[in-house]
């Protein structure tokens, strides 16, 4: 069942084993529970749900939320594979507020700058926004010339898109 999105349901499985110990990982959780079943509004309604009640939470707290999940997200063996951990309510209404504050907190790190290069090249193949992602990469680079995620992530758009 689900073979073509295989990569995807494993990385939900992995994700809700791995979210335990701290209320927001466990709701996170049952969102990939949900997801996993098939239950894909109630999953949604709970994700937007989480994304609201964090959103309001303290930076540092939503900062180690947020770099959890994006990580989890990469953990695939496809990059589409940590698709569905990363639903468009959690990320308009809490990983991007929060990543860019995190640009703020720590403007010489290049992680988040890092990771707004991945959230631009997941919205789409459109210039803007390979433009978006590849300035982003830069920017981490810019802050941190041996920072390997970003190089790869240029690697990735250059072979991509030319």
């Amino acid at each position: 069942m689900h073979y073509w999105r295989k990569g995807m349901i494993d990385a939900l499985r992995r994700t809700a084993a791995d979210a335990s110990g701290d209320e927001a990982l466990d709701a996170y959780a049952t969102y990939c529970q949900l997801r996993e079943q098939g239950l894909r509004k109630q999953a949604l309604a709970h994700v937007a749900d989480l994304a609201g009640r964090l959103s309001e939470e303290p930076f540092l707290r939503r900062q180690r939320f947020v770099g959890w999940v994006l990580r989890q997200s990469l953990e695939g063996q496809q990059p589409s594979d940590g698709m569905l951990l990363l639903p468009y309510p959690l990320v308009r209404r809490l990983i991007e507020p929060t990543v860019l504050d995190w640009t703020r907190w720590e403007p010489e790190n290049p992680e988040p700058h890092f990771w707004l290069g991945m959230l631009s090249s997941g919205h789409g193949t459109h210039t803007i926004f390979v433009r978006a992602a590849a300035q982003n990469f830069r920017d981490a680079l810019a802050r941190d010339p041996s920072y390997e995620p970003a190089l790869q992530g240029l690697i990735r758009l250059e072979q991509r898109f030319g």
